[in-house]
C-alpha cells in the first residue's frame, strides 16, 4: 500500500492555510478567519495533489482548501488514492434521554498504521442526556457534533473533522400544584390548609431520572398555619388571596415556574392599632435612613414605641412587647425591632417592624503615587501621593502628610526643587477614623537632578567640560544647533562603567535603536530617534538620565 507522507514545507503549509495546528491535532479553521472562504464544506470535495519536490501527497478536501495550499485538483475518477473517513449517527435525530449509535467508517483507502479517536464519546449505542453529554438539556433541542481523529503513523500529524451531527429534541415536563381541592379553596386566617404537589403522569418518569426537585414559595408542600406567622405580609384582618409559585430543578436545569391554585383566607375579628415604631437614635443617618456601626448595643433605649391597640377588650390581645434581633450589632445582618401583641383568637401578631443595616467598617488603603509622581522623579516636578479611605461614613475626619518624617500637613504635594541627588525615604501619611490615628509609610522617591542643556554644538565636538554631574543620577534634555540621528556623550573618566546612560524603554545593546558603548573612548550613542524642531535647535525627542557612579564631580560633553 502506498504510504503518503507530509514533506516539511507542505506541513507548514497545513498549519497556516488549511488546518487549526494544536497539541490535538489538525482541523479546519472557522471560514470567517480565512477571508470568507468555506474549506470545511465537505459536500464538494475533491481529490487534491501536493507536490514538493520527489514528494507527493493526496487528500480529499474542498476546493478551497486545494487552492490555499497551492495543491492540483485531480479528476475523481483518478487512480490516486486518497485517504478519507466519515463518522455518523444511525440517526438525523431523537429525544433526549432515548439511545443511538455513533459509527465510523473508512473510506476506498485504508492507510496501513491509521488509527482514529471520536470524542466526546466513542463509537457505539449511548443514552443521549446529561448523565453522558455534559450540558446537555431536556428543556431544549441541542445539536450535538461529535469529533473524529485519525493518525497516521509518527511522522503524520492527527487529522480532524466533526462527525455528521445529531439533533437531540427537547421533552417537556409538566406538574400541578393546589391547595386541598376544588378551584376556590377558602381557609379562616388562623385556620389550616394543606399545599399538594404532583408530576403529571407522563412526566413522572423522566422528572425521577433527572433528579427533579420541586421548590414552592412561600410555603413547602404540606399542612400550614395559615396566618402572619407562617406567611410573611398576611392580614388577619383583610380578606386575602394566596397564589404559591412553584419551580422545579433538574440538576441545573430550572422548568419555569408555574402559579399554583390561589388560595383565598377569609378575616378574622383582631386588634386596631395606631401608631408605629421608631429608631430614636442612630450611629449614621442618610437621607432619613438609619445606619449603625458593628458592636453597637442597641436596647429599648433606641427604640421609640408609640404603637397603642384600641380595642385591646374585645379582641383578646395582652400587653405590646418590643423584641430587638441583631443586637450587637454586626457586619453583614441587620438591627430589627418589632412590636408584637398575643391575641385570644389569632395568637402572636406582629404590630410592626423597623429595621437597620449594619454600615461595614471603615477600610484604609495603602499611601500611593498620584498624578505624574512615581518612583524617580526630576528635581523639578512636584511629588503627589495620596491615600483611600473606603467606608468612613463620617468617622474619618482628617488625612495629613509629611515629606520629612515629622511635619503634617494637610497637603499630599511637595516641590522636589531641593530634593535633587537624595531619596525621599520618610513621607508618610497619617489617618484619623473615630479618634485612632493610623499612620502609613509611602513609596521612596528617587530625586533625579535636573540639567535643561541647549549648548549641544557641533563646534564644542570632542569637548567634555561642556557639563558636569555630581554623584548619582540626572535627568537632561538637551536641544543642539546641528540635526543628525546619531548623538553621543563622552566623559573625562576611564574606565566607561563610572558612569551610564538610562533611557525609558530603552536597553543597552549593539543596534542603532539601542544605547551604544562607543569602543573608542568613554561614551555612547544615543538611540537613533528623530528630532524635534524648536527654533534654530533641533530637541532630542526624550530625556536622558546619566548616572554618575564616581564620588566625585564628573565632567563631559554632548554632540
Amino acid at each position: 500500500m502506498k504510504k503518503f507522507l507530509y514533506p516539511l514545507p507542505l506541513a507548514a503549509l497545513l498549519c497556516v492555510f488549511f488546518f487549526n495546528c494544536s497539541s490535538e491535532g489538525f482541523k479546519l479553521p472557522n471560514p470567517d478567519d480565512l477571508g470568507g472562504l468555506n474549506i470545511s464544506d465537505t459536500k464538494e470535495n475533491v481529490k487534491c495533489i501536493v507536490e514538493k519536490g520527489e514528494n507527493k501527497s493526496c487528500y480529499e478536501i474542498s476546493k478551497n482548501a486545494c487552492k490555499i495550499i497551492g495543491g492540483r485538483e485531480i479528476e475523481k475518477e483518478s487512480e490516486e488514492k486518497c485517504i478519507s473517513f466519515a463518522c455518523e449517527w444511525n440517526s438525523n435525530s431523537i429525544e433526549y434521554g432515548q439511545e443511538s449509535i455513533l459509527s465510523f467508517k473508512w473510506g476506498n483507502v485504508v492507510q496501513e498504521g491509521c488509527s482514529m479517536a471520536i470524542s466526546p464519546l466513542d463509537t457505539g449505542s449511548h443514552t443521549i442526556s446529561a448523565f453522558t453529554i455534559a450540558g446537555l438539556s431536556f428543556l431544549r433541542d441541542t445539536t450535538i457534533v461529535a469529533t473524529a481523529t485519525v493518525t497516521c503513523g509518527a511522522e503524520q500529524p492527527p487529522i480532524i473533522q466533526d462527525c455528521k451531527p445529531l439533533t437531540v429534541k427537547s421533552v417537556p415536563i409538566d406538574f400541578t400544584c393546589e391547595w386541598d381541592s376544588g378551584d376556590n379553596v377558602q381557609v379562616k386566617y388562623g385556620g389550616k390548609s394543606t399545599l399538594h404537589f404532583a408530576f403529571d403522569p407522563a412526566s413522572v418518569n423522566i422528572a425521577q431520572k433527572e433528579g427533579c426537585i420541586p421548590k414552592i414559595s412561600p410555603l413547602d408542600p404540606g399542612e400550614h398555619l395559615i396566618s402572619a406567622s407562617t406567611i410573611a405580609g398576611l392580614s388577619y384582618s383583610t380578606d386575602t388571596i394566596i397564589v404559591a409559585k412553584a419551580t422545579v430543578t433538574c440538576g441545573n436545569q430550572v422548568i419555569p415556574t408555574k402559579d399554583c391554585k390561589p388560595l383565598t383566607v377569609t378575616h378574622v375579628p383582631g386588634p386596631e392599632k395606631t401608631g408605629t415604631l421608631s429608631f430614636k437614635k442612630s450611629d449614621y443617618t442618610s437621607n432619613d435612613t438609619i445606619y449603625f456601626f458593628r458592636d453597637t448595643k442597641v436596647d429599648s433605649t433606641y427604640i421609640n414605641n408609640g404603637i397603642k391597640i384600641t380595642n385591646k377588650e374585645e379582641s383578646g390581645c395582652g400587653d405590646i412587647k418590643i423584641k430587638i434581633d441583631g443586637s450587637p450589632a454586626k457586619i453583614g445582618s441587620q438591627v430589627r425591632a418589632t412590636a408584637a401583641v398575643t391575641c385570644e383568637h389569632i395568637g402572636e401578631l406582629e404590630l410592626d417592624g423597623i429595621s437597620a443595616e449594619v454600615l461595614p467598617d471603615y477600610k484604609i488603603g495603602k499611601c500611593e503615587f498620584t498624578g505624574k509622581s512615581k518612583e524617580t522623579m526630576r528635581s523639578d516636578d512636584t511629588l503627589t501621593v495620596g491615600i483611600s479611605v473606603d467606608n468612613s461614613y463620617g468617622r474619618c475626619t482628617k488625612i495629613e502628610y509629611t515629606f520629612n518624617g515629622s511635619t503634617y500637613l494637610s497637603s499630599s504635594s511637595f516641590a522636589l526643587t531641593s530634593s535633587g541627588g537624595t531619596e525621599l525615604k520618610n513621607i508618610k501619611a497619617k489617618v484619623t477614623c473615630s479618634g485612632k490615628d493610623t499612620t502609613l509609610t509611602c513609596p521612596t522617591v528617587n530625586v533625579a537632578r535636573y540639567q535643561k542643556y541647549e549648548g549641544c554644538k557641533e563646534a564644542n565636538r570632542d569637548k567634555r567640560d561642556q557639563l558636569t554631574f555630581k554623584t548619582g543620577k540626572t535627568i537632561v534634555d538637551f536641544a543642539c544647533d546641528t540635526n543628525k540621528d546619531d548623538y553621543y556623550i563622552s566623559c573625562d573618566t576611564s574606565p566607561r562603567t563610572n558612569f551610564s546612560v538610562e533611557i525609558d524603554g530603552y536597553r543597552e545593546g549593539d543596534s542603532e535603536n539601542d544605547i551604544r558603548p562607543n569602543g573608542g573612548d568613554s561614551g555612547y550613542n544615543f538611540p537613533k530617534l528623530q528630532t524635534i524642531p524648536d527654533g534654530s535647535l533641533y530637541r532630542y525627542p526624550i530625556s536622558v538620565t546619566i548616572n554618575n557612579k564616581t564620588t566625585g564631580d564628573l565632567k563631559c560633553g554632548i554632540w
